[in-house]
């Protein structure tokens, strides 16, 4: 039986009459998607990212819950079959979730349109400073990649040239 979690969940919550994320008591996380494009990105987001034999599997089953599909269920604010994203719940075996989303943490958001026109050795560059201990304003340094062994696995995680 699929119900209305009692913590937020992803930066949402189904209350006052609002879509919202599901749980089934089972371990799996049901997310409605969103309308237009955002949800297929969503969805090919994780479909890449659980595919992806580039990306070990300690990276993504530490870092990202595990995809198990979409499926149409009942929406949380009783307007129907609604798709959903259908994802492991992280939070099923514990007793007093905790759960970083650096997506809805982050005290800096780029410019999305900016971020659209990076090409894939920026974005590298970007990410190789986010697990840096350089100071956040000194971005001509060279990334020293200090905290990629906690973030990333060491190395044979998810970026070993870093300790090259």
């Amino acid at each position: 039986m699929l119900r209305v979690p009692d913590h937020q969940v992803a930066g949402h919550h189904a209350r006052d009459g609002k879509l919202g994320p599901l749980i089934d008591g089972l371990g799996q996380f049901y997310m409605p998607l969103q309308s237009k494009e955002r949800g297929s990105k969503e969805v090919a987001f994780y479909t890449s990212l659980s595919s992806d034999a580039r990306i070990p599997d300690h990276i993504c089953r530490f870092f990202f819950p595990l995809l198990h599909g979409t499926q149409l269920v009942e929406a949380s604010n009783g307007s129907g079959l609604h798709p959903h994203l259908v994802l492991q719940d992280l939070t099923s075996n514990c007793l007093n979730p905790s759960v970083y989303e650096s997506e809805e943490a982050g005290f800096w958001r780029p410019d999305r349109e900016r971020v659209k026109k990076l090409s894939a050795e920026d974005t590298e560059l970007v990410l190789r400073k986010l697990i840096s201990s350089n100071s956040v304003g000194d971005w001509d340094s060279v990334p020293d990649c200090s905290l990629a062994s906690a973030v990333y696995g060491g190395s044979t995680g998810f970026w070993p040239n870093c300790w090259s």
